[in-house]
């Protein structure tokens, strides 16, 4: 990443990291009998990367999320996602976090996301397992969900 890129991380990773320990907290709110199994582990990973996301005729969208953790290890993010976005697409520059660890999210196989994007960044989330916050050139607007797969790269 250049020294921009790396800025962004820095300045949105937080974002993440706060989002993430916000949905935390609300799942905890719920009385533990309710919660039906869901838990939600303390955000123990964060990570710096780059979301790139095209979109087809406003209904598809492609995203791509190339991400370095803090222990190093690299790992990408691929999904399709469906929903009224709107736009070309654009790459965004941020950070993020989850309660998984990397070789957790490899494993996990299929696993659900959702993307809300603007002219001025997008947010990316895997429901309870991780959000992902950045901000730069997108022509994009809208939001959108779906499913895609974590490997290593």
């Amino acid at each position: 990443m250049t020294t921009e890129q790396e800025q962004a991380a820095a300045h949105y990773g937080p974002m993440a990291r706060e989002h993430y320990a916000y949905q935390r907290k609300q799942i905890l709110e719920i009385p533990k009998a309710e919660r039906d199994g869901l838990e939600l582990p303390e955000s123990g990973h964060a990570f710096s990367g780059n979301a790139v996301i095209s979109i087809v005729f406003g209904v598809r969208c492609y995203v791509k999320l190339t991400t370095k953790f803090d222990t190093g290890e690299r790992l990408e993010f691929e999904g399709v996602l469906w929903g009224p976005i709107v736009g070309a697409g654009g790459i965004s520059f941020g950070g993020g976090a989850t309660g998984l660890s990397p070789a957790q999210l490899v494993a996990a196989g299929k696993m659900g996301c959702a993307i809300s994007a603007s002219p001025a960044g997008v947010v990316l989330t895997w429901g309870v397992n991780g959000t992902f916050v950045g901000g730069g050139p997108n022509v994009a607007l809208g939001w959108a969900g779906g499913d895609g797969t974590w490997k290593k790269v």
